[in-house]
């Protein structure tokens, strides 16, 4: 069998009879490793910048404007919830907290990683919109930022809750 031309396309058929190809291939196997070594740091680079940027548009915005503060005895808390601010959703990587100072959001380990810092929102900046109370998942303005959260954070019967949560007039 005469092989000819051997290259980067024709590798396979090359290397089936190594012996017979007259014409080696131009990239070396350190070539490929280092080429593919290259593309995996540049990806882990590009897509930690795009979710620290992620984090830092909601969580980051929210933390600076209100750190976090300890929660009260008898406070509600629940790990792992549904929580989006803005157009992000963090699926499962919020931990919520609800008492009378108001809601603390604490952000799981891989958005900490992101530089996610927690929060504590007082219900005076909690705006509900209205007729989103019956599902899973109410639609909120914390401190001017369009959010969705458990339902049960609303549900928790404080004496902040009662009443403090303003309805929105927007629909």
């Amino acid at each position: 069998m005469d092989v000819r031309g051997c290259s980067l396309f024709t590798a396979p058929r090359c290397l089936l009879s190594a012996a017979r190809c007259r014409y080696p291939s131009p990239v070396t196997t350190t070539q490929i490793l280092l080429l593919v070594g290259v593309f995996l740091v540049m990806d882990t680079v590009i897509v930690g910048a795009i979710i620290s940027a992620i984090v830092s548009s909601s969580f980051g915005v929210l933390a600076k404007k209100y750190p976090a503060v300890p929660m009260l005895p008898g406070a509600v808390y629940r790990e792992f919830q549904d929580a989006a601010f803005g157009s992000s959703n963090f699926g499962k990587c919020v931990h919520i907290g609800v008492d009378e100072n108001g809601l603390h959001l604490f952000p799981s380990a891989i958005i900490r990683w992101a530089g996610g810092k927690p929060a504590t929102i007082p219900w005076t900046m909690v705006e509900l919109v209205p007729d989103t109370k019956n599902r899973r998942l109410v639609k909120c303005t914390l401190a001017g930022i369009k959010s969705r959260l458990p339902a049960w954070c609303f549900d928790v019967q404080t004496p902040a809750t009662s009443g403090a949560a303003t309805q929105s007039p927007r629909a």
